[in-house]
């Protein structure tokens, strides 16, 4: 095997079960191959079995060169090797950090393959491609393609928006569009009207966090003290409601309860401290 190969296979995730810190395994391959054409020399002298030492006994560990250290390889470049060299990633979707977000706020999922003409959409997904291009007139344009976890569509940048927005818009990051929608030779295409940065979309957009509670189950009903807590420590200036499902008769009824003496920062650690207390399913962002 060659050196560029045993890269490719390190990059794509082939050797994570052996050591999931691909960057050290890349700094060290040159010392593998070396390592491993003397053991393949040994061997063809008969000086030693493969696995084996001198007199059929095991190999100690310290027989193995030390390994080189490296920093740790980025997650964006890490996902970004598994799509190039795979075809998907590997690891997990790009976009999987802001899933909340997407589930929130996206009104247009990307597999869509009708939209409404001139309604503006939002649109939440991770760059796959640019391609900068001149207008007519001499001006900055760009077209490229956007994926969300359902599939992609191409967008179209014109100078006016290029101006403000260009900056932003890059392979690998993860953005909310604005935009107009049509669907031409089965692809959906976006014209983009409005950039928004994935770290300004939650606190642009969350009018409330809506938690669900079931007034029936005394173990929820004991959490609501740590919810208390969680409020305390994480006060911000979004509104909490409360959907209380509660037995009424052989009905089953939903009361919506406005907590609105206790606003909540919509950070990621305050979502996920309540779904640790009261189950994932239980926690919703409301766009």
């Amino acid at each position: 095997m060659n050196r560029k190969a045993l890269e490719c296979l390190i990059l794509s995730g082939a050797f994570d079960e052996i050591d999931k810190h691909r960057a050290r395994l890349l700094a060290n391959v040159d010392k593998a191959i070396k390592f491993g054409q003397m053991q393949n020399r040994s061997v063809t002298l008969g000086q030693c079995g493969f696995f084996t030492a001198e007199e059929g006994a095991q190999f100690e560990e310290e027989h193995y060169p030390d390994m080189d250290q490296a920093d740790p390889m980025p997650e964006a470049e890490k996902l970004l090797h598994e799509k190039k060299l795979v075809g998907f990633y590997l690891s997990h979707h790009p976009l999987s950090p802001y899933r909340r977000d997407w589930q929130a706020f996206a009104t247009l999922q990307l597999q869509t393959k009708e939209v409404v003409a001139a309604k503006q959409y939002k649109v939440i997904g991770v760059i796959v491609s640019v391609k900068p291009y001149q207008d007519r007139k001499g001006k900055q344009m760009l077209f490229g393609t956007i994926e969300d976890f359902t599939g992609k569509a191409d967008f179209t940048v014109f100078a006016s928006l290029f101006e403000q927005y260009g900056h932003l818009i890059k392979p690998e990051e993860v953005l909310m569009f604005v935009a107009e929608g049509e669907v031409s030779g089965g692809m959906l295409k976006l014209l983009v009207r409005e950039v928004v940065p994935i770290k300004k979309v939650r606190s642009s957009l969350t009018k409330k966090i809506v938690l669900k509670i079931d007034a029936d189950d005394q173990m929820q009903l004991e959490k609501l003290a740590g919810v208390k807590k969680i409020f305390t420590s994480h006060h911000g200036g979004t509104p909490v409601d409360f959907e209380v499902k509660a037995q009424s008769g052989e009905n089953i009824e939903t009361l919506t309860l406005f907590a609105r003496n206790t606003p909540i920062d919509p950070a990621e650690r305050t979502i996920e401290k309540l779904e640790e207390l009261l189950g994932p399913d239980n926690v919703r962002i409301s766009g």
